[in-house]
């Protein structure tokens, strides 16, 4: 990723001022299981007149960077629209993988003049080079069979830019289960995922929450059990010999949600602690 490196030239990401007014983000994704197969829909949107206008004559291109650490699939596609539909084979994605969105230069040139820039880089033209990024998006984290089953249930992890750097919140009426975070929030869930040792305080706190809330989900809406994750996740109750509990009965949902992520959780931290 291109985060940390500096740009001799105004590269639009949202969390940074070098546009005033302009903004390159790559939306909720969407996810399902076809025959086998993971398709993955996904949509960027571009509020940029110049930058848009630079797609239109192919001076730039849209593009999206794949890795999946638990398959080793690290993948760069190039998109032809806005909205489109990825279909990924069996055993290319499996577990947390990451999405991010780049606009890239298409030519060599120097001419490159976009709008409503921060006035620190002064002149009128920039220098590109083939395969220069010159917006890219936030990065979203999605998890495939966040519940271990096969209905190809899934797990959203999104930054998103109007809520408190340390908030969080969980939406389940979608197909999948969006955990969405501030800035701080995501920082740490990244830092917690990326580490075997910490990876379990993710299900005891996070995720623990998302399967709170999905089982608050069900519970209240008896027919969210169409749904992919609600298929999988009144699977996993059942396989635990356990029943939806009562929405009023928090002490109860708490208590199945724990069983429920308690095998990555406190039963990983028990085993790692052994070792």
């Amino acid at each position: 990723m291109t985060e940390s490196k500096a740009y001799p030239y105004p590269l639009l990401r949202n969390w940074v001022d070098d546009y005033s007014q302009s903004k390159f983000t790559l939306n909720e994704l969407e996810m399902e299981n076809r025959e086998g197969s993971i398709y993955l829909r996904v949509q960027l949107e571009l509020e940029d007149d110049y930058l848009n206008e630079q797609l239109i004559d192919r001076k730039l291109a849209m593009a999206i960077e794949i890795n999946c650490r638990d398959t080793l699939l690290s993948r760069w596609i190039p998109l032809t629209s806005f909205s489109e539909e990825l279909k990924f084979g069996q055993g290319e994605l499996c577990g947390k993988f990451s999405v991010q969105a780049f606009l890239v230069s298409l030519t060599d040139r120097t001419d490159f003049e976009p709008k409503g820039i921060n006035h620190e880089f002064g002149g009128t033209g920039f220098e590109l080079r083939i395969g220069d990024p010159v917006a890219i998006s936030l990065i979203q984290d999605s998890a495939v069979n966040f519940t271990r089953k096969s209905h190809g249930d899934s797990l959203i992890v999104r930054q998103v830019e109007n809520m408190g750097p340390f908030e969080y919140s969980v939406d389940t009426s979608g197909d999948s289960i969006v955990i969405s975070t501030g800035e701080k929030a995501h920082y740490y869930y990244q830092a917690l995922s990326s580490d075997k040792a910490t990876k379990p305080n993710l299900f005891q706190s996070i995720y623990k929450d998302a399967v709170f809330f999905a089982i608050v989900a069900l519970a209240e809406n008896p027919e969210y059990q169409e749904l992919s994750w609600g298929q999988s996740l009144v699977g996993k109750i059942s396989a635990l010999g356990r029943l939806i509990p009562d929405v009023n009965d928090v002490e109860n949902i708490n208590l199945l949600a724990l069983e429920i992520v308690g095998p990555d959780g406190i039963g990983k931290v028990r085993n790692i602690g052994n070792g």
